[in-house]
């Protein structure tokens, strides 16, 4: 049995996470038993998943957070965060006294050291699935507590993974992690959830009043903080004014920063290319994507990681047009699966736009590439699936079993 512990606070098994379940699904479907635990469920009555706090690098309060936050919000914040551990492990040592996991996988939460203590008390491996930047502010009491916790996980742990080879190399270096107990596994998709729908993707394009022979231009997000969105419409307004055409921006989603896309969509006068659709069901989003010729990231919150979103878009056929990080280039290559442009930069963004306007026929056969490529490398299967395969191996090997 593997036990796959999300120890944040604001983890829910109620609150659905995409990702992880996809990941867990993979893993039963390879055989293993998973069993999930979510920090947020061991509060009990404390806590529901309406009124959980979230950790301070939160994608949703970021800016907000920097700006009024103080060193003694954090610390607040920091102490709720071992009072809970405390708590964690409490939880976690009764639950494996009745059922002994293989091995305990833990994704990362800040403070949180309760699933490699017991881990080390039951003497099974422990695997720590890490997530970055939990500690983004300079000055509060728990501070160097939280980072010392980090270097003690990173230490004790018999595998450490991470999303890309990038990110491989920072943990290298930051924590001194011996490469070869660090294993690489990159988001990746159920390619077949998002195979192409042309007679969709055409009733969609109907129904928004898109022109039949218009290059579809699209963005699927939450308009999280650094989703960068108000790009997408400096964008249209450059590939407007350079006088190519036809080309319309088709962003679905709805969040936080759907108002900044507005605001600037109107300043610039581009409200009619560029077509708003909120919130759409999960189910739906493949046909969103069937409407598309291509889809952008303007932003992928650092340079170590590609969202899930990226090889989504390439599953369904999509050009990924993509800023260039180091992570980005490991899952795009830049003119055959997808088109790179430079970080933080709308004309750079606008000049990958117009090659595929100005060059019939380039965005079917990157999208066909990419798809190809999804196929080949990012599936569930081959990316995380492969990992605890091969984790779950090496332990048994390790123990003699």
């Amino acid at each position: 049995m593997i036990l796959y512990v999300r120890s944040d606070r604001s983890a829910y098994q109620a609150r659905k996470s995409r990702k992880i379940d996809s990941i867990c699904e993979t893993w039963r479907g390879l055989g293993f038993e998973v069993e999930q635990i979510c920090g947020g469920d061991v509060l009990g009555d404390a806590g529901s998943p309406t009124a959980a706090p979230r950790q301070a690098a939160a994608w949703t309060t970021e800016p907000r957070m920097k700006g009024l936050a103080t060193p003694l919000r954090y610390s607040i914040s920091e102490f709720r965060d071992i009072r809970h551990d405390r708590r964690l492990k409490a939880h976690l040592l009764e639950r494996v006294a009745s059922n002994r996991p293989e091995l305990i996988w833990h994704r990362a939460s800040r403070l949180h050291l309760a699933p490699m203590q017991v881990a080390s008390a039951i003497g099974v491996p422990y695997v720590l699935e890490w997530i970055d930047a939990l500690i983004t502010y300079d000055r509060s009491l728990f501070r160097r507590r939280a980072l010392e916790a980090d270097q003690l996980r990173m230490n004790a742990a018999f595998r450490v993974l991470v999303v890309s080879e990038a990110w491989k190399r920072d943990v290298v270096e930051r924590y001194g992690v011996a490469p070869e107990r660090i294993v690489v596994s990159h988001n990746a998709v159920y390619p077949e959830q998002f195979r192409r729908d042309p007679v969709a993707g055409r009733r969609i394009r109907e129904r928004m009043g898109i022109p039949a022979d218009a290059l579809v231009v699209g963005f699927v997000g939450s308009y999280a903080w650094f989703h960068q969105a108000h790009m997408i419409a400096e964008a249209a307004a450059i590939v407007r004014d350079r006088g190519i055409g036809p080309v319309c921006w088709l962003a679905v989603g709805d969040g936080p920063n759907r108002p900044v896309l507005d605001a600037k969509a109107t300043q610039l006068g581009v409200d009619e290319l560029v077509i708003r659709q909120g919130r759409v069901p999960h189910s739906e989003v493949s046909q969103w994507l069937s409407a598309m010729d291509a889809a952008v990231m303007m932003s992928i919150g650092g340079e170590i990681i590609v969202p899930v979103k990226v090889p989504e878009y390439m599953a369904a056929g999509l050009a990924p047009i993509v800023a260039e990080t180091p992570a980005s280039r490991e899952v795009v290559e830049d003119g055959r699966t997808g088109l790179l442009f430079r970080p933080d930069d709308s004309e750079s963004m606008a000049d990958a736009v117009s090659k595929l306007a100005m060059s019939p026929g380039l965005a079917g056969a990157l999208g066909q590439a990419a798809c190809a490529e999804v196929r080949a490398r990012f599936t569930w299967e081959r990316t995380w699936g492969k990992a605890l395969t091969d984790i779950a191996a090496d332990a048994r090997q390790l123990s003699g079993n």
